[in-house]
């Protein structure tokens, strides 16, 4: 990028500003297309977005709109499907940015903190967001943090869940992202790569699925289905069984992963989920899968929309 102090700033489309502090450099940056440009943050804390006529981006045509009242920004990264800028910021926040239709400034749409239920101690020792990356579908964030003193460190509960072989009985993370589809979340550490596995609920993508009289869990390669929601009341959690279905491995090895899955909105007679493509379906009763036509059939049917 050309020295960003060649390029005009402004707070709204009505006034500009050019970049007069010298020692400021951008510390990150992300394309936001359907927003406008690059949101970039510098390396004083301010955050902006860099727009331009020219499709080419040269630097003269470059206009900056500044991130309004945003002066502790770390990294960034957007949220396409709404349209908003995210930050992480120094002070372990995450913020939300969106552009003004009214005069074009770039307004905060929402600013949350971390909150550990029962562990207060947690949220003290919790420093700047170091990164964070939105799911694909806007749906969801995933933020790392840096401790006040050292980099934040997993206690021995999550080494266990990794995918590599623990090294340390402590490690730093580095980085993040989401793996595809959003089922795992990929984590740089100090020694290597680790990966979590992830469940989303069915609802996320199937609204009408929150009006079920069960609460259906769905991971990259199979489903958790809850007991009857009337029963939560009365079962403590030895009871609370859940039942988990794998579906067909000739069906998930070309369709993987599973994006949809639906059942019976009073009593789960029934689940059909679709990955890929086309459709499987199970009788919860009998524990039997089918899979929706033949193999020519499934491949005529790419899933778009939710069951």
């Amino acid at each position: 990028l050309k020295s960003i102090r060649a390029h005009t700033f402004v707070k709204t489309v009505l006034s500009a500003e050019y970049v007069t502090y010298h020692a400021a450099h951008v510390v990150d940056a992300v394309y936001a297309p359907l927003v406008g440009g690059y949101c970039i943050v510098l390396s004083d804390g301010r955050a902006a977005l860099l727009t331009s006529t020219d499709s080419q981006f040269h630097p003269n045509s470059i206009l900056g709109v500044w991130a309004l009242h945003m002066k502790d920004a770390a990294c960034t990264d957007v949220n396409h499907k709404f349209r908003l800028l995210t930050f992480g910021c120094l002070n372990g926040d995450v913020a939300a940015y969106h552009l003004d239709d009214a005069d074009g400034s770039l307004v905060q749409t929402f600013r949350v903190a971390l909150k550990v239920q029962n562990g207060p101690d947690v949220v003290n020792r919790v420093g700047g967001v170091s990164d964070i990356k939105v799911l694909t579908n806007g749906g969801a964030l995933v933020a790392v943090w840096s401790s006040k003193k050292s980099p934040m460190s997993n206690g021995a509960d999550f080494v266990g869940v990794s995918q590599l072989p623990p090294t340390f009985a402590a490690v730093s993370y580095t980085s993040v992202d989401w793996g595809p589809e959003g089922y795992h979340i990929w984590l740089g550490r100090s020694d290597g790569l680790a990966i979590f596995p992830m469940a989303r609920s069915a609802a996320l993508w199937n609204p009408i699925m929150d009006h079920a009289d069960h609460v259906v869990l769905l991971c990259s390669s199979r489903v958790f289905i809850s007991p009857q929601r009337d029963r939560e009341g009365v079962a403590s959690a030895p009871h609370a069984v859940w039942t988990t279905l794998n579906p067909p491995h000739e069906y998930i090895a070309s369709n993987w992963p599973i994006r949809y899955a639906a059942v019976n909105l009073n009593t789960a007679k029934t689940l059909v989920l679709a990955g890929l493509r086309g459709l499987a379906y199970c009788n919860l009763s009998s524990g039997r899968w089918k899979i929706f036509g033949n193999e020519s059939h499934v491949g005529d049917f790419f899933t778009l929309v939710e069951i």
